[in-house]
C-alpha cells in the first residue's frame, strides 16, 4: 500500500528534491505502522520498478548542489525519455541544445539557444522554440539563470548513457558525489587533473578536508 502511493506520487512529479522525498517516505511508513528504514523502502519500491523498466535515481543538481530524487527511465533509448512528452522537432531542437551547452563549457546564451531552432529537423519556429525552453525548464531538463542555459537535473539522471556516450571525451564524474560535473562551478586537482563539483569542494573544506579524494595530494 505505501509502495503504491508513493509510486503514484512520484508518477505525478518524476523530479523531487530528497529532502521532499525522504519526508514523504517516513510519513507513509508511519501511517502504514511499518518500519521507517528509508533504504530498506527504496529497494523494495526499484524492485517493483525494474519490472516496467524504471528506477529511483539519486543525483545533484549541477546548478543549486541540491540532491535530488529522480524517477528514471531505462528503456535504453535516449528518445523514449522524451518521446511520449515532446514532437520529432521538438525533440531534434532539445538534442542540439544539449550539444550546443556541452560544446561551449556547458552553458549558452537564450539568444543562442533560440537559433537553434532554423536547424531543427522537422523545422521548429521562433515561437515554438520558446515554449519548448519554458517547458524544458519547468520540467528540470535545463536550467536558465540570468538569460543563459545550463543542464539540470533531470537530463543528468535520465540522460546519463547518452551524455557519456556521445561526449566520452568532456564528460567526467565528480570524485566526491560521483556524480557527472557538468557545469562550469568545478574545482580541479592540480596532481591528477580530478574534477569535483564547487559545492561538492566547499563541502570538503567544510569538513578540514585538504586533499584531493583520488590521489590524496592536497588541492
Amino acid at each position: 500500500m505505501a509502495e503504491r502511493l508513493f509510486l503514484q506520487s512520484l508518477i505525478s512529479n518524476p523530479v523531487r528534491k530528497e529532502v521532499e522525498v525522504n519526508a514523504l517516505c517516513l510519513g507513509l511508513l508511519e501511517r502504514n505502522n511499518l518500519p521507517t528504514e528509508i533504504e530498506q523502502f527504496f529497494g523494495r519500491v526499484n524492485e517493483q520498478l525494474e519490472q516496467v523498466d524504471m528506477k529511483l535515481v539519486r543525483t545533484i543538481d549541477p546548478n543549486t548542489g541540491e540532491y535530488y530524487v529522480v524517477l528514471v527511465n531505462l528503456n535504453g533509448d535516449e528518445v523514449a525519455q522524451l518521446a511520449t512528452q515532446f514532437s520529432p522537432a521538438e525533440i531534434s531542437f532539445f538534442k542540439l541544445l544539449v550539444e550546443e551547452i556541452v560544446g561551449n563549457d556547458f552553458q549558452i546564451s537564450s539568444i543562442s539557444a533560440l537559433q537553434l531552432c532554423s536547424s531543427t529537423k522537422p523545422s521548429l519556429s521562433k515561437k515554438d522554440a520558446e515554449a519548448v525552453l519554458d517547458r524544458l525548464v519547468a520540467d528540470r531538463w535545463i536550467h536558465e539563470s540570468e538569460g543563459y542555459y545550463s543542464l539540470c537535473v533531470r537530463t543528468v539522471a535520465e540522460l546519463q548513457q547518452y551524455l557519456r556516450e556521445q561526449y566520452p571525451d568532456v564528460m567526467e564524474d565528480c570524485s566526491v558525489c560521483h556524480n557527472l560535473v557538468v557545469s562550469r562551478q568545478y574545482s580541479k586537482c592540480g596532481s591528477c587533473s580530478v574534477k569535483i563539483h564547487e559545492l561538492c569542494h566547499a563541502k570538503l573544506i567544510h569538513r578540514r578536508v585538504k586533499r584531493c579524494p583520488s590521489c590524496k595530494k592536497e588541492w
